[in-house]
């Protein structure tokens, strides 16, 4: 009952610590029958969050939104092509960024068969981020009330993008399921903009695989996170003022009818409340960037 505890504890942890995401999915399909070489994962895992264990979210406003006053909403998608040598399934990732912080980083093992070439496991992420992406601007638009502009979606995939770009599946894709193909019909309609991006300056990238420290280390800005520990930032810390967001956005809102039927569980809660972050920072007129602390408590 050990592993499946500790992994418990870990799924928990992941929903602030964006950088374990992908490494607790893995422990956390092996639940009811770890192996030894999970226990080695898991405990790989725990020295790794010994080595930072004072990792925090940052929530800033890009110059652009803040310019025009409506928020920017980037996506970035991609694939590790049969990177399970058991199943050969392959795994996705898709971040959204909202006026230039990052609101949603979520990796999977895509369900279903597995993708039986890297073109469609690569369409089959694109068309997940392109989901993601309009769950994000419809919440934000119809629950928050904010401005938000078109959407856009990059991967680096080549086949993907030249995928989204025309109706139907072509010649050489026509197993892939109907699905995966939703973000042409978002193209088509122009409510969706799709474009290509280095692998080196995909975001996405670093949570479809397993990456050693140092590697890992270098993705936190991409996924929006900064090292607290570091010398730089305990003078900023020292001198902040804690505020209750929750307590504090909620009062400011009206109330009105939520346009969603639905409960939010804690996952999408947080990752809601990043959006009230961003529309409290849309009123400020200083860059300065708020730094946020379990979910509910920001530094500023």
């Amino acid at each position: 009952m050990l592993y499946p505890k500790c992994v418990g504890s870990a799924i928990y942890l992941s929903i602030d610590r964006r950088d374990i995401r992908f490494e607790v999915k893995e422990l956390a399909r092996h639940m009811r029958d770890p192996r030894e070489v999970d226990w080695d994962n898991l405990l790989t895992l725990g020295r790794y969050l010994l080595h930072k264990p004072a990792l925090a979210r940052v929530v800033t406003l890009n110059p652009e939104s803040r310019a025009s006053g409506i928020l920017t909403v980037d996506g970035f998608t991609d694939s590790d092509w049969a990177g399970c040598l058991d199943t050969r399934r392959s795994s996705d990732c898709s971040v959204v960024i909202v006026g230039g912080s990052v609101v949603i980083a979520h990796p999977q093992t895509q369900p279903g068969l597995p993708a039986t070439s890297s073109g469609e496991a690569e369409a089959r992420a694109l068309s997940r981020g392109a989901r993601d992406i309009m769950f994000i601007k419809q919440l934000g638009e119809e629950d928050f009330g904010l401005k938000m502009a078109v959407p856009r979606v990059w991967t680096d995939a080549s086949t993907a993008l030249q995928t989204a770009k025309r109706l139907g599946a072509g010649s050489r894709m026509r197993h892939i399921d109907v699905a995966a193909l939703y973000v042409q019909e978002l193209v088509y309609q122009k409510q969706l903009k799709v474009g290509k991006v280095a692998g080196t300056a995909n975001p996405s990238s670093c949570l479809t695989k397993h990456l050693d420290a140092k590697l890992k280390g270098e993705c936190l800005e991409d996924l929006g996170m900064v090292d607290i520990s570091s010398s730089d930032w305990q003078p900023l810390i020292e001198a902040a003022e804690q505020i209750e967001l929750v307590a504090a956005l909620l009062s400011q809102r009206p109330k009105t009818k939520a346009n969603t039927p639905w409960k939010p569980n804690f996952a999408i809660a947080a990752d809601a409340l990043q959006i009230c972050i961003l529309q409290s920072l849309a009123g400020v007129s200083t860059a300065k960037p708020q730094v946020t602390l379990h979910s509910g408590i920001a530094l500023e």
